[in-house]
């Protein structure tokens, strides 16, 4: 800060009173968990129970005055899976299961920041839990023919706990994270598997999930969309040719636009949406085992030197681009 201010500030005056100090900080983040699980198994059925309960502890340290906050929570999550033989070469599968995520670690930063287009700050809330996911899935799992495998899933997902932002009670200036919003998954898994020749093989998947959240900045805006981070398609195909002593794969890979970041303190212009557009990539490796123990490795990831877009606002204008590169390796497994 005096560096900056005897450089480029020089007709104005401040002291520690005009600069808001974004102090550093640390977290620590411990999870343990202990789980127990029960299996009964016949000629054309299966169940498996489970339950395990999760327990966080989590310190947030501020570097300066070192004083620290903490955080405990333990979740029991519950999972069941049925199994039933249908055939000889087909199987359903019917699976319930609960799961936690812990909140990303830049949503503890606890130094009060200023929103830019609103009159007042962000404060931190350290006593944020980790997103829970209730999710229910049937999955089908057979042979088409002697030379096909399929494995299709259809799934719904509940998730609690997401990220809003409220006003605090006492100080309508100030805003701090909370577990407030929920949003529903629903989407289709498929994966088919064809053994061409001895020595080649086809693999195609393709995954479609759509999703559905609030995103709420207190009582000044709302928006629906789909949750961050997730693609609603996804498509893979790859080509594999395998001898004992070699092999090569070419795989394609697509991935749909998504969003990445709701910005809530761009809440008055069209650009609180920011996310990236579809995206494409060639990747190509091989293998040739030298001998016995030692195994050489070579590929390019990105072979099309595809380039990240990242659009702002509704209307996906592109700021900015990033190429990828292409990335070459060159490796060597021992196996002993």
């Amino acid at each position: 800060n005096s560096n900056v201010a005897k450089r480029y500030l020089t007709d104005i005056s401040l002291d520690s009173a005009n600069i808001l100090d974004s102090q550093s900080y640390s977290l620590e983040r411990i999870n343990s968990a202990a789980w127990l699980q029960y299996e009964y198994q016949q000629s054309d059925y299966s169940v498996d129970l489970g339950m395990r309960i999760e327990h966080f502890d989590e310190q947030v340290y501020h570097a300066k005055n070192f004083a620290s906050t903490s955080n405990r929570y333990s979740r029991p999550l519950f999972s069941a899976n049925f199994r039933y033989a249908l055939s000889a070469n087909w199987q359903a599968r019917l699976n319930v299961s609960e799961n936690l995520t812990p909140v990303a670690t830049k949503y503890f930063n606890p130094t009060k920041q200023p929103l830019s287009g609103i009159t007042g700050y962000e404060v931190s809330n350290t006593s944020l839990s980790a997103y829970e996911s209730q999710q229910f899935t049937l999955q089908l799992i057979g042979s088409v023919d002697s030379h096909t495998q399929l494995v299709s899933s259809l799934y719904v997902k509940k998730l609690s706990g997401l990220i809003n932002y409220q006003q605090v009670a006492d100080d309508k200036n100030l805003y701090q994270r909370v577990n407030q919003a929920t949003a529903w998954v629903k989407g289709i898994d498929i994966d088919l598997t064809h053994h061409l020749q001895p020595y080649i093989t086809l693999n195609a998947a393709y995954s479609y999930a759509d999703s559905e959240r609030d995103y709420r900045f207190a009582d000044m805006f709302k928006y629906t969309g789909q949750l961050e981070g997730l693609s609603k398609h996804v498509a893979n195909f790859s080509v594999d040719y395998q001898q004992p002593t070699w092999g090569s794969r070419l795989q394609l890979n697509y991935r749909s636009g998504y969003i990445s970041e709701i910005n809530y303190q761009q809440i008055w212009v069209d650009q609180f949406e920011t996310g990236f557009l579809p995206f494409r990539r060639i990747n190509w490796s091989s293998y040739f085992a030298l001998n016995d123990v030692l195994e050489l490795n070579v590929g390019v990831n990105n072979l099309s030197n595809e380039y990240y877009r990242e659009y702002a606002g509704q209307h996906h204008a592109i700021y900015n681009t990033t190429q990828a590169g292409r990335q070459y390796y060159l490796r060597f497994i021992l196996m002993l």
